[in-house]
């Protein structure tokens, strides 16, 4: 049986549904047919965007949406390179799924390339509409009007997490005994009203929520674990200043520093931790989150006020973190999921519990070699380590109510039935917080 092809076109006014519904439909195919589907989306040119503004580049060089990083933690995947496309057909690794916006490139529109993967491939053409509190999805079989066709409808719980609420396949002609393989949040867990802890998320609260909300899901599956509802405060760090930020933490139990930030971030993110690490305030950080908390760490404990990330002020001194180096003088983009090693008797052991640890990493920077020592003598330990000892995948402050980074992303590592271990040992130290 060959497998089709899904074309997921949204209009919802919201250009992350469409992932959330073609990775939901992607689980759908991967049961019928044994895992041989894989997710891609593809990504066209925008000439208006400067790519060294985002960490999230694609391989292939062209901004990657931050909503690219979702499909990942429903459907199990890494990320690939963005797929060639063009009027005749599509190209690049794998197929199976395609999410794409209503035009997905400059003078191409979604009929004339539905037209294009017609001649070649067995195509499904999914729309996705909102409806309600959520998303309802129809199998388009011709014309510009949706079909009667419901496939599909989704809503959202608090931390941004898909409730499927309805699934009928039969539209689709395909194999229905698959019912397992869909992604859904669990039950609302009982709360323990004695901890009731609050996050501070430094970020933008669209983004958070819509384009990106995999941070917040990792928040619900812990604190279901945890038999807890967190509650989440979103901070903009965009022109915080010392004092705000400040203000913020000492108004919250635990701070969570998110990674995939433009650079107008950057500034806020560290003032933000430098704050949490002044006040004992339980602070986890992801990617980017990790390197402002080392960049926060060297000011504070090192005294280098000047210290800077090499991407935001490259003629700072220290540089904290620096360009992973590629062939002929290129930006290496560390991209999928990598192994390391975690140090015994550190945190991050008894984290992942484990020798070796593997995360989804998404990064161009690296914490600097020659500040690795006196990180060390200052009392930060790089308890995660790869690539001979050149990479610094996870860091933590011993004595600290908790102050752990992880350079990849955890948050897609986490599902509703396998809560990451971070997040866990991250709210537990918020509960603890909370009650003192």
């Amino acid at each position: 049986m060959n497998v089709p092809l899904i074309l997921v076109e949204h209009h919802t006014g919201d250009p992350s549904d469409d992932c959330v519904v073609a990775a939901e439909l992607h689980a759908v195919l991967q049961g019928i047919f044994s895992g041989g589907v894989t997710f891609s989306r593809i990504v066209g040119p925008q000439p208006d965007q400067d790519p060294n503004a985002y960490q999230h580049v694609s391989a292939c060089g062209t901004l990657m949406g931050n909503q690219w990083l979702w499909p990942e933690r429903l459907s199990d995947l890494s990320a690939d390179p963005a797929l060639e496309f063009s009027e005749t057909g599509v190209s690049g690794p794998g197929g199976g799924v395609i999410a794409c916006n209503n035009v997905v490139a400059p003078g191409l529109s979604i009929d004339r390339l539905l037209h294009g993967l017609q001649q070649k491939h067995h195509v499904l053409h999914v729309r996705v509409e909102s409806q309600g509190p959520g998303l309802t999805a129809y199998l388009q079989r011709s014309g510009l009007q949706p079909s009667v066709d419901v496939i599909g409808r989704w809503t959202f719980d608090d931390y941004c997490r898909p409730r499927l609420s309805f699934l009928d396949l039969s539209p689709l002609e395909l194999p229905t005994n698959v019912s397992s393989m869909i992604y859904q949040a669990g039950d609302a867990a009982p709360e323990n009203r004695q901890a009731r802890p609050s996050i501070l998320i430094v970020g933008e609260e669209q983004r958070l929520r819509r384009q990106y909300p995999a941070l917040l899901a990792a928040i619900g599956d812990a604190g279901d674990l945890l038999k807890m509802k967190p509650h989440v405060e979103i901070v903009s760090p965009r022109n915080l200043q010392a004092a705000e930020a400040e203000e913020a933490v000492h108004a919250t139990d635990a701070v969570l520093l998110p990674g995939g930030c433009d650079n107008s971030q950057v500034d806020g993110q560290i003032r933000i931790a430098a704050a949490a690490l002044r006040g004992n305030t339980p602070t986890l950080g992801s990617c980017f989150g990790m390197q402002t908390m080392v960049t926060a760490f060297v000011r504070e404990r090192l005294g280098n006020a000047g210290a800077h990330l090499q991407e935001i002020e490259p003629s700072a001194r220290p540089l904290t973190f620096v360009q992973n180096p590629g062939p002929n003088g290129s930006i290496r983009h560390r991209l999928g999921a990598k192994t390391f090693t975690v140090l015994p008797g550190t945190q991050a052991r008894s984290i992942y519990q484990s020798s070796l640890a593997r995360e989804r990493m998404h990064h161009r920077h690296s914490l600097a070699l020659d500040l690795w020592q006196p990180l060390s003598e200052a009392g930060l330990i790089i308890s995660g380590r790869s690539e001979e000892d050149r990479i610094a995948d996870v860091i933590e402050l011993p004595g600290h109510a908790f102050y752990l980074g992880i350079q990849g992303h955890p948050e897609l590592s986490s599902s509703a039935a396998r809560p990451h271990p971070a997040f866990i040992a991250f709210l537990a130290a918020a509960a603890a917080n909370s009650l003192s």
